[in-house]
């Protein structure tokens, strides 16, 4: 600013007063440029810390530092900035978002810098598109590729379909940290190109700078952030209590700190906050509802919940798990995402997965259910607190996604999250009796029952020796057990296992519990079955009113009830009989003995 000062016509006088204090060195610069009668531009590049470009005792947004109104017409400001917080900046500036490439460019900045020898045009826009369009990726893939053009080595990326094979592996940390600048004509002329190719060294530095302003755990959230799938982190599972408990990942971190952690790092670009409101920042809409959700909160969930996540630039989440720190705590990183998930889980299923309102929450939940089971299933050192986790979440998605008649992809669930538990748990592992338990109830709704009913005889057995007969979780496996006997047409057998279980749970549970409910809905079926019409349509009434009270009219459960209460009283079960089907006997839509 001072060589400005001179350049504009100041006296090495004026500038020596201003600049040792006796006069302000700000004002002289303004009155410069105010009085300048040809068009000029300044522009001031990574002002990231406005706080260095105020004036001393006010904030930048008062004008009244180095930055002010332009009051002249000849006059523009343009500062670049990762810093998008409209509250920092002011009502007098005009601020323009810079998004990332359209593909046709991104692929140009790629080939640019890489060189002939990378491979054909076709493979380096997938590579650019991959990388996210964002120059401050597509640079250092590129230099990263023509350095090793000219030296291949076995373990090294060079091509663009063999670094786009390669991003997730080790090779990325060294594509990320290249610091040599190819010498091909051209790349040269790219502006700052050795800076800004060592993009994790830039992310690095904005982190650095949000340490030295007393927020040195924006580091470590930011890497716990980059730990979740490719997926918006919903803030329900930003427990404040977990995190700031958890292996002491952010010690004494609670709800507000964790929200002022989030806004920063946002303001430097390196997350995304939910969208503005109208005329307000980012994040600002939902601003009150995040910051109760990043904390211990016990009110009632709703649909605005749904819309409140983190998003992470697919190679801001590459760059930060890469870097060595992250690598070495990659363990203490997986264990808090791992009771995050759990808590959140635990939170959900005392409503239910099978609840209709909760499916979009369980939606948006899954990604990163099923990115911990995948991570439990593929590395050989899971801890065993991370695939219980992983087990337990596992079981509760497939529950949602069966519910929503999705009955291929929860199998699928299932049976990663059973080969997890029985591998690293043991098969009697409660986690393990929960997934095995799960899978057999997908064997039921698909028909194979012969499988159902080994897998429910198994469960029962070891639930029975390691758990007793009564026990809630062996009432389940019996239950089942008795409903696959009541569809095979073994209806003695199945009304006595089921009276056997609905005197235990009444007695334990009481009369309005949902699983005491539910085996008195199994009785008043079989009931009927059997040719005992009145005592099941008593029955039936029963359940209905209770389920519309304890469960909401509305229900599937209660449905199911009302449904079954109409056949009673239509007698049509005789009509479905006549024409050869099945007599109301149908696969449970949930295998929790409900």
């Amino acid at each position: 600013m001072r060589q400005v000062a001179l350049r504009l016509g100041a006296s090495e006088a004026e500038v020596g007063r201003a600049w040792e204090g006796r006069d302000s060195a700000t004002d002289l610069l303004w009155r410069l440029l105010e009085r300048h009668p040809q068009r000029w531009l300044l522009v001031v590049d990574n002002a990231d810390d406005l706080t260095l470009l105020a004036a001393e005792h006010a904030d930048f947004a008062d004008g009244t530092g180095w930055l002010r109104p332009v009051l002249s017409a000849a006059g523009r400001l343009l500062v670049t900035s990762r810093n998008r917080n409209s509250r920092h900046w002011g009502h007098w500036w005009q601020t323009h978002s810079v998004d990332t490439l359209p593909l046709v460019d991104a692929t140009e900045v790629l080939r640019k810098v890489a060189g002939p020898a990378a491979g054909p045009t076709a493979d380096a826009m997938v590579l650019a598109d991959r990388l996210g369009r964002l120059p401050l990726a597509l640079r250092p893939a590129g230099a990263h590729l023509a350095l090793t053009a000219g030296a291949p080595r076995q373990d090294t990326a060079t091509t663009y379909v063999a670094c786009l094979a390669r991003l997730d592996d080790a090779d990325l940390r060294d594509l990320l940290t290249s610091t040599e600048a190819p010498s091909h004509q051209g790349v040269n002329d790219l502006p700052e190109h050795r800076a800004r190719q060592v993009i994790g060294r830039t992310w690095e530095l904005s982190l650095d700078y949000l340490a030295s302003r007393g927020m040195p755990e924006a580091r470590r959230l930011l890497r716990l952030l980059s730990f979740f799938a490719q997926a918006p982190v919903p803030c329900v599972l930003l427990r404040s209590a977990v995190i700031g408990g958890t292996a002491g990942l952010l010690p004494g971190c609670d709800g507000p700190r964790l929200w002022r952690l989030l806004q920063a790092l946002a303001d430097m670009h390196l997350v995304d906050l939910p969208a503005p409101g109208p005329g307000g920042d980012a994040g600002s809409s939902s601003r009150e509802g995040m910051r109760a959700r990043t904390g211990d909160f016990t009110e009632t969930e709703n649909e605005a919940r749904l819309s409140d996540a983190v998003r992470l630039h697919p190679f801001v989440r590459a760059a930060t798990r890469v870097q060595g720190d992250a690598v070495a705590e990659e363990n203490t990183y997986l264990g808090v995402i791992a009771e995050l998930l759990a808590t959140a889980s635990l939170a959900e299923t005392t409503i239910s997965p099978e609840e209709p309102a909760r499916w979009p929450l369980w939606q948006s939940l899954t990604p990163h259910v099923l990115h911990l089971v995948h991570i439990a299933d593929t590395r050989p050192e899971t801890s065993r607190q991370v695939a219980r986790a992983a087990v337990f979440t596992a079981v509760a998605v497939g529950r949602a996604l069966r519910a929503r008649g999705l009955y291929g992809r929860a199998e699928d669930v299932f049976v990663v999250a059973l080969r997890v538990g029985c591998r690293i748990l043991g098969g009697r592992d409660e986690a393990s009796l929960a997934a095995h338990h799960e899978l057999a109830a997908i064997h039921l709704a698909r028909g194979r029952l012969d499988e159902a009913e080994t897998a429910y005889s198994t469960m029962a057995s070891h639930r029975c020796a390691t758990l007793g007969v009564d026990h809630p979780d062996t009432l389940v496996s019996r239950h089942m057990l008795a409903y696959v006997w009541h569809l095979r047409g073994q209806l003695a057998k199945a009304e006595e296992e089921y009276r056997a279980i609905l005197e235990v749970r009444t007695r334990v549970l009481g009369e309005r519990d949902a699983f005491t409910l539910a085996t008195r809905y199994r009785v008043a079926r079989v009931l009927r079955h059997r040719g005992r019409p009145v005592e099941a349509r008593t029955e039936m009434e029963a359940v209905v009113v209770l389920r519309s009270e304890v469960l909401r009219p509305e229900h599937p459960r209660t449905l199911n009830a009302r449904r079954e209460l109409a056949a009673s009283v239509t007698g049509r079960d005789a009509w479905m009989k006549r024409r050869g089907v099945r007599g109301g006997l149908r696969a449970p839509s949930a295998s929790t003995g409900r």
